[in-house]
């Protein structure tokens, strides 16, 4: 039996999938927090979406952070960049807290999640992730690779 790649990685369960049928797709929610202006940090539910370059919330979600500033940012489902506006604040994902980017975008109306977490999200931390093992990872300081699991039953 081949070693196991995984083997002295760092592993999370993933707290939520949501299957929709029409799709037989699961979707992957992770749950984290934003600091907002008053100093709060509320729990928001995220798709984990490896496809996304950027944190994204819908614009509803603006007053809770800092005024933002007008940018292009590809949004879901458009050939060309939009128009969006990018604010800042803390994340905590996984016990760490970091510095991010929030892009206020549209984001696919969706009841189960509120924005979609990017690989953006693991900037502060270190983090990498993959969708298929083998994968290079480069990155210009010590990465720890976080594999991402969830019982699929």
């Amino acid at each position: 039996m081949p070693p196991d790649p995984f083997q002295g990685l760092t592993t999370a369960e993933l707290e939520h999938l949501v299957y929709d049928k029409a799709s037989n797709f699961s979707y992957p929610v992770i749950c984290v927090k934003f600091r907002t202006l008053n100093g709060d940090w509320p729990e928001f539910p995220m798709l984990f979406d490896t496809g996304s370059t950027d944190i994204a919330l819908r614009p509803t979600y603006a007053p809770l952070f800092p005024p933002g500033k007008d940018d292009e940012a590809n949004a879901v489902g458009a050939s060309t960049p939009q128009k969006v506006k990018v604010t800042k604040s803390r994340i905590e994902i996984f016990g760490q807290q970091g510095d991010c980017e929030i892009v206020l975008a549209d984001v696919p109306p969706n009841g189960c999640f509120a924005g979609l977490l990017g690989r953006k999200c693991f900037l502060p931390f270190g983090f990498g992730f993959w969708e298929r093992f083998p994968s290079t990872l480069r990155h210009s300081q010590p990465v720890t690779l976080l594999k991402l699991t969830a019982d699929m039953q």
